[in-house]
């Protein structure tokens, strides 16, 4: 069996710590992390290697939920509705057929605004620009009536409604706001010190390059991941971690992942970021079916995935998100655990990695019992 570097382990949650070594010995040289809160304190920081459990990381669509953890801190606040439309916030995006596009519509991938006009930059797509041409846009189907998968775009959606609301970027108010007081390895723009730390991961072992059409609603949604022309896999580059797209950009660890959803719902043992209303907002089902991007059954909160029945992740009351690097990030208030979970190899195909889910499942069961 595998040895496993152990920073801390709870005797309850012994279970998983072997779990992670036998997964570690099955696939020699294979790295990951996992750090779970639960009860109030760390319970579980176990590593297969030094490399992966120290430094930084790129960990694409985990991005996503952190930032919904920002809209969910806006809420608890009062400072945003999700119920209200976008356009009380930002104007100009109740245009062409947009006026009545609420905050948890926009948020949960069912606008129809996945790509944006030819011509633009990655600095011009993650910034003002970006969201002018999306506030301009035509929706590729009626609002609210179907949702799709908006991989980069949903980004620059959350960037612009929290600077329209607080002045600021999703990164800055993660970084100064929502972190405020706490320990939170995880950035949406890593700031210029951090960036030499941000350690590349392997690609996966069937790597296909993006297709050049623009036929499909799938290709709509990828087609902003095309310039990135600086590394030979997209996640690796230097461009996209500058960019800070709040959908894409972030950069973390499995600490701080896990860190960012504990505070969220007091697993951490502080007072909860988000109360039960807050939780209401954003982490319930606000649509689930036939995806039409993914093609698949997706579920999703205002920007959080929702477990199903291919991302089997916690109860029906956890919320978090997956990256297509692997990585895992989730709360679940029916068990009380917050999961932070990050891999160097990206899987094939490009997901989240079947042992974090395996993890997570486990997690779950001794959780479970505890909670009762």
């Amino acid at each position: 069996m595998a040895d496993l570097l152990v920073a801390e382990l709870d005797g309850a949650f012994a279970e998983v710590g072997a779990l992670g070594a036998r997964f570690a010995d099955e696939t020699p040289g294979w790295g990951f992390h996992l750090v779970v809160f639960a009860g109030g304190t760390k319970v579980v920081d176990v590593a297969s290697t030094e490399h992966v459990a120290s430094g930084i990381q790129p960990v694409a669509s985990v991005s996503k939920g952190i930032s919904g953890l920002v809209i969910g801190h806006l809420a608890e606040r009062g400072l945003v509705d999700v119920r209200e439309p976008v356009g009380r916030y930002w104007p100009e995006f109740a245009a062409r057929g947009k006026e009545r596009v609420t905050v948890a519509q926009a948020l949960s991938h069912q606008a129809g605004l996945l790509r944006f006009p030819a011509g633009l930059s990655l600095d011009q797509m993650a910034g003002e620009a970006g969201a002018a041409a999306l506030a301009a846009a035509r929706p590729s189907w009626e609002p609210g009536a179907a949702h799709g998968y908006h991989a980069f775009t949903i980004g620059t959606l959350t960037d612009e409604l929290v600077r329209r609301v607080v002045g600021m970027t999703a990164a800055e108010y993660l970084a100064t706001v929502y972190a405020e007081g706490r320990s939170i390895e995880f950035w949406l723009l890593a700031p210029e010190g951090l960036r030499e730390r941000v350690r590349t991961v392997r690609p996966p072992d069937e790597f296909v390059e993006p297709v050049e059409s623009s036929d499909t609603l799938a290709d709509d949604a990828f087609s902003p991941f095309r310039p990135f022309d600086d590394a030979p896999y997209w996640l690796n580059s230097p461009t996209l971690v500058r960019a800070g797209v709040p959908s894409v950009s972030g950069v973390g660890n499995a600490r701080g992942i896990a860190a960012a959803y504990a505070a969220a719902i007091g697993a951490d043992g502080g007072e909860p970021l988000l109360s039960t209303r807050a939780l209401d907002d954003v982490a319930r089902i606000h649509v689930a079916g036939d995806d039409l991007v993914l093609g698949k059954h997706t579920r999703y909160g205002v920007l959080f995935q929702k477990p199903d029945p291919d991302l089997d992740f916690g109860t029906a009351d956890a919320f978090g998100h997956d990256g297509a690097g692997g990585c895992l990030g989730f709360a679940d208030p029916r068990t009380g655990v917050a999961f932070g979970f990050v891999t160097d190899q990206v899987p094939t195909p490009s997901r989240v990695d079947d042992r974090a889910l395996a993890l997570a499942r486990r997690v779950r069961a001794i959780a479970s019992v505890r909670a009762v």
